[in-house]
């Protein structure tokens, strides 16, 4: 559901010119869903997320080479299950604060996702704010780093924060139950 919302953000199928506010808080169940699963699970999370998200947001492959719409989600795929098991490593070895370095391991991941031989810039949350200009004026000093880091960052924090506060409002009902 994430890698849909989170589509919708860029211009595309649903809009012409995409709703880019919704980039802002789409990533937060994909926090909830990294904190909640274990280290064996978390890399089929990410895969399945790269490859919905650029499966729903790079709809327009398909008009190029109908293989094309199956290979860009399936790198991207393989590229997102190292992200999570990179932001998952990140909030299970620093619980209190680990929700900083999952935002600077997006934004590692976005500028290496942009530069390895399969360099491929088109997805990066960043640019889904490309018409809030007063949101996008950090750009001139920190390129489109900061701006992930920007978005990915309040997101990472809330997410694991649900997280929390939902564990432990049930393990609360639990000893009351009992």
């Amino acid at each position: 559901v994430s890698a849909f919302i989170l589509s919708i953000a860029f211009p595309g199928f649903i809009s012409e010119n995409g709703v880019g506010f919704i980039a802002l808080f789409a990533l937060i169940p994909v926090f909830m869903v990294i904190k909640n699963t274990t280290f064996k699970c978390v890399w089929f999370y990410g895969f399945l997320f790269g490859l919905c998200y650029y499966f729903f947001f790079n709809y327009w492959l398909s008009g190029f080479h109908p293989l094309a719409i199956l290979i860009a989600p399936i790198i991207k795929g393989g590229e997102m299950l190292l992200l999570f098991l990179a932001l998952k490593a990140a909030i299970t070895f620093f619980p209190k604060k680990g929700y900083l370095l999952q935002g600077a391991i997006w934004v590692a991941y976005a500028y290496l996702a942009e530069n390895w031989f399969a360099g491929y810039p088109y997805g990066n949350i960043g640019y889904a704010l490309w018409q809030h200009r007063a949101m996008i004026q950090i750009a001139d000093i920190t390129r489109v780093w900061g701006i992930i880091f920007m978005m990915v960052l309040p997101q990472a924090f809330i997410g694991n924060l649900l997280w929390n506060m939902m564990s432990s409002s049930e393990a609360t009902l639990k000893s009351e139950l009992k």
